[in-house]
């Protein structure tokens, strides 16, 4: 098809159905560089040539993600990830282990001035 133009408004009230999901089909297999986004925006009622463009983005965004786009299947909802796990005991399982070594105790670390003078 040449670039013919077309009155939107008579071409809507004329197509059935099964002629705009038959446009649809060719819009949906066509590159969106032939679009005269100026002109399909002022017929349509849009505000601009820019918003336009917005719109058809998010509507194809919607088939996609309703898994309409071939070779892809709708996108799952993203399932939440639990916190971290303890780690399990090892050994037999009671948590008490015979080998196990008691830790040593830690040191208060420098002494307290006041104990330290009286120490003295």
């Amino acid at each position: 098809m040449a670039n013919v133009a077309y009155d939107f408004e008579i071409v809507k009230a004329t197509l059935t159905e099964g002629d705009k999901n038959r446009f649809v089909a060719l819009f949906l297999n066509c590159q969106p560089n032939t679009i005269d986004w100026k002109k399909a925006a002022d017929e349509f009622g849009s505000a601009s040539a820019e918003s336009m463009k917005v719109s058809t983005k998010n509507i194809m965004t919607k088939i996609e993600k309703a898994g309409g786009k071939i070779g892809t299947s709708a996108t799952a909802t993203p399932v939440k990830t639990t916190g971290g796990r303890k780690r399990k005991a090892t050994g037999d399982g009671d948590g008490h282990d015979a080998e196990e070594t008691p830790k040593a105790k830690k040191g208060r670390g420098r002494p307290k001035k006041a104990a330290a003078e009286q120490a003295a």
